[in-house]
This record gives structure tokens, sequence and C-alpha cells, in this order.
């Protein structure tokens, strides 16, 4: 088995423990939360770096500051809330389900990191004898095209206007 090859199998074995330990809802809050603490910490970066003002002096630090406040705060938020859900299901008797489905998140996870790093290695080594020598670089990469399709129509839905309200007036 080529080492390109043990790589790949490594990262998705790590992510499904991963996965598996943490289960399906701390690993679900715990992407919403990532996601969530984006849109924040852009959203509200400036609100929150004026109301700093009357603290701090200097505006590149307030704007450090609101943003990673902003930031880290959301994801300790997120953090502690799937903590307590998956509390709830361990005593609910369901820790066994949520964390099968956390490997199985977890597998996807790796898989999904694994295409990414190829896609952005792709112009680099498709000509590499590594590459060629190796299975699964090149089996991921089958898969390219899925990934492309699929962040164009997220730009397509983050950039179109809303909707939901004119369809309800």
């Amino acid at each position: 088995m080529h080492p390109a090859d043990i790589v790949i199998l490594v990262v998705l074995a790590l992510s499904l423990i991963f996965g598996f330990w943490r289960g399906l809802v701390r690993e679900a809050i715990s992407l919403t939360g990532w996601v969530l603490a984006i849109y924040l910490a852009r959203t509200y970066n400036e609100p929150m770096a004026a109301w700093l003002a009357q603290w701090v002096g200097t505006p590149s630090i307030r704007l450090v500051m609101s943003y990673g406040g902003l930031f880290l705060g959301t994801l300790v938020v997120c953090s502690l809330g799937g903590y307590a859900v998956s509390m709830m299901l361990r005593a609910g008797g369901l820790s066994l389900v949520d964390r099968f489905f956390g490997g199985v998140f977890g597998v996807a996870r790796g898989f999904v990191l694994c295409l990414v790093a190829l896609m952005l290695m792709a112009p680099f080594i498709v000509n590499d004898a590594w590459f060629r020598e190796a299975q699964l670089p090149r089996a991921i990469l089958k898969y390219e095209s899925v990934a492309r399709h699929l962040k164009d129509q997220a730009i397509t839905i983050i950039r179109s206007p809303n909707t939901s309200e004119s369809a309800s007036h």
C-alpha cells in the first residue's frame, strides 16, 4: 500500500473515531456552531467594536477583540449546548445510536477534508509518480465535480435574495 493511501486511511480513521466519540448530535451542533460563529463575527464585528470603544482606544485592537470574542463566544456556547444535548441523549439511552451516526458523520467529514486537500493540491501533483501509484487520491478526486457543483449551488443560495418573505405576502 502506498504511503499516500495510508495517510488518507489514517485521516478517515481518526475522523471516524472522533465522530464516534463525540456523537452525531455534538458533531452537528459543532458544525452549526462554526457556521454561526463565522456569520455572527462577520455581521456584528463593527457594532461590537464600537461598543468596545469605551474601554479600548485602538481601533485595530477593538476589531480583533470584537471578532475574536464573537467567534470564540459562539463556539463556546454551541459546544456547551452540544454537550448538554449529548448528556440528555445518554440519559435517555440513545448514546450508542448517536455515537454510531457520529462515526458515519466522521467518515464523511474525513472524506470531505481529503477531497478538499487533494483538490487544492491537484494542479501540482497530477504528474507526480506517487500520485499515479497511489489508489485512494485518484479515487477520491473522482468526486471533484460533485464538490464543485455543491460549492456553486451554495454560493447561489447565499447570494440570492430572501424570497420567503415576498412569497408569504
